[in-house]
């Protein structure tokens, strides 16, 4: 009843949108609280539990949601509303790091988590350091980060890997 409470709350201003033609669960809205995702789900009359859970799985499963659970149940409007718990959006696949940076982007993000300055990776890369500027931004651009410990971190699991003689030898 807590989580329903919180989204009653946090909506009071906003007018929540509920037909009383509803057909089938709609959602009307999603929310997070205690670092977890709920999802509020209305359906238009008052059904057996079983009838209910058969149509959550069915609206779920539409939804590419295969675990979740009620939490609370609540009435507005006549319809019937359910807060449920579904797992954290998780990024669809992301990409593998090598396959969106080139082999130069790498050396350079290696040579960084290594700790060199812009200058020395020029100079190991033998290219200016504007041109590692310019990868730089570009790696940062790619990976939506602004900062070298950003990049670092978000790319730790490619570059350990990083044979930095082998890139070199593909990037000329």
């Amino acid at each position: 009843m807590e989580v329903a409470n919180r989204f009653l709350s946090e909506t009071d201003n906003l007018p929540l949108q509920i037909e009383n033609t509803l057909s089938s669960p709609r959602l009307i809205s999603e929310f997070s609280a205690n670092n977890m995702r709920y999802m509020v789900v209305a359906i238009e009359q008052q059904l057996d539990e079983q009838y209910i859970d058969q149509m959550l799985n069915s609206f779920f499963h539409e939804q590419a949601i295969f675990e979740f659970s009620r939490v609370d149940d609540f009435q507005v409007n006549n319809c019937f509303c359910f807060v449920v718990e579904v797992p954290d959006e998780v990024t669809p696949s992301q990409p593998d790091l090598a396959e969106i940076l080139t082999a130069r982007e790498l050396q350079v993000a290696a040579l960084v988590a290594k700790g060199h300055p812009n200058k020395q990776i020029a100079k190991r890369l033998r290219i200016s350091e504007w041109t590692v500027a310019t990868h730089l931004r570009r790696v940062f651009a790619k990976l939506n980060v602004d900062s070298r410990a950003a990049m670092v971190y978000r790319c730790a699991g490619c570059i350990q890997n990083v044979d930095l003689e082998k890139l070199q030898a593909q990037s000329r």
